[in-house]
């Protein structure tokens, strides 16, 4: 069973707010949780994120779920 997931891949919407012009509120109704962030603060996340193959790998690397990281073709994923 594929535990990966792709912020694309969760269901997601807009939110306007007093702060941010635009945010992404991004829900896994399997988790319980939910996730908000602006683009800019994702765009800058991306660059920084630690790289890993998959989930396992991100897990056996010290990773805790709900944290951010990349794969080597740059999708942005979420251990679970």
């Amino acid at each position: 069973m594929q535990h990966d997931k792709r912020i694309s891949d969760l269901p997601s919407i807009a939110i306007a707010d007093a702060t941010n012009a635009m945010q992404f509120a991004i829900a896994d109704a399997s988790a319980g949780t939910n996730y908000r962030m602006s683009i800019e603060t994702l765009i800058a996340m991306a660059h920084t994120l630690p790289t890993y193959a998959d989930n396992a790998a991100a897990v056996s690397g010290g990773l805790a779920v709900g944290t951010l990281y990349k794969t080597a073709t740059g999708d942005v994923r979420i251990v679970v």
